[in-house]
């Protein structure tokens, strides 16, 4: 059975907690710290991957918002701009009782930097209906934001192409797998993504891994360190004769009977999906995943018809 955990904060604490208390204005202001992975336009370059902050400025009342940053284009180069008031939707959706939100924001033409140069093609999701991992012992604390997670894509004239970054994620979806003991599929196996930019390393946590029927679960396989590329269209995970680890009471064991002789994790586009493939001991068994790390409105809508 497929376990989707998602990370969930109590809508009215965060739409109104800060209302200004008048009757015809409720307004918020938050910021998001993250990534922002800038790119040429015209493909030159390596991309330029920086922290920043993202304010949103809200009013609830006229589904409103302005969205300011300042985010690093290269070395000593910053664009610096606020969006125009741009119109957002927001959606709820009831999951296993809970109530989550998820607001868009769309726009051809956002606004235009403080140099003058158009934001182009707005695409805005603020979402808490994101995958969190099983807690275990050794592995990476996840350290969630204190509002929402923001999936961002624009482009800042001809110039660069922004998406933000998140540097843990992790995915879920379907994995098929085969082996002399046959073809097998699931949805259970959870991929984790660790992202270390300053020293081009990841680390991907596979949760709940089962290969085959007759396979018991294992609750975590540790692939650690990979070399990680990063490229225009996106990120690259690869290694090859990989020692993988398992995690139980804190201490990480080696486990040199699943080796992964290849192994290829890709993520693009506003980096919410991606894919992966692997051969482990000595290519008997071959596996490959496709999935995302959150549910967007659309396929919620569609879940509900």
């Amino acid at each position: 059975m497929k376990k989707s955990l998602f990370f969930c904060l109590a809508i009215v604490s965060l739409l109104f907690s800060a209302c200004s208390g008048s009757e015809t204005s409720a307004e918020y202001n938050y910021n998001i710290p993250i990534l922002n992975y800038v790119t040429s336009v015209d493909g030159s370059g390596e991309p330029v991957i920086s922290g920043s902050y993202y304010n949103y400025k809200m009013d609830m009342v006229s589904s409103t918002m302005e969205v300011s940053a300042q985010i690093g284009t290269g070395t000593n180069s910053t664009v610096k701009f606020t969006t125009s008031s741009l119109p957002f939707k927001p959606l709820y959706f009831n999951l296993s009782g809970a109530i989550y939100e998820i607001i868009q924001s769309e726009s051809f033409l956002a606004g235009k930097t403080d140099d003058g140069d158009p934001i182009n093609q707005f695409n805005c999701e603020l979402t808490s209906i994101v995958n969190t991992p099983p807690i275990i012992a050794g592995l990476p604390e996840l350290k969630l934001p204190t509002t929402k997670y923001t999936f961002m894509q624009y482009y800042i004239g001809t110039k660069y192409y922004v998406r933000t970054l998140w540097n843990d994620l992790t995915f879920d979806g379907s994995t098929s797998t085969t082996s002399p003991m046959g073809s097998y599929a699931t949805d259970d196996v959870q991929y984790r993504v660790v992202i270390n930019v300053k020293e081009n390393k990841a680390t991907v946590i596979l949760y709940d891994c089962k290969f085959n029927e007759s396979m018991p679960s294992i609750s975590n396989i540790v692939l650690k360190d990979l070399p990680i590329t990063f490229s225009n269209y996106g990120y690259s995970i690869k290694g090859t004769n990989v020692t993988p680890y398992i995690y139980e009471g804190g201490e990480g064991t080696p486990n040199n009977k699943y080796i992964f002789n290849s192994f290829e994790f890709n993520s693009n586009g506003d980096f919410s999906k991606a894919n992966c493939d692997y051969e482990v001991m000595g290519g008997a068994l071959k596996g490959n995943f496709s999935g995302s790390c959150l549910k967007t409105a659309k396929e919620l809508q569609e879940d509900k018809e």
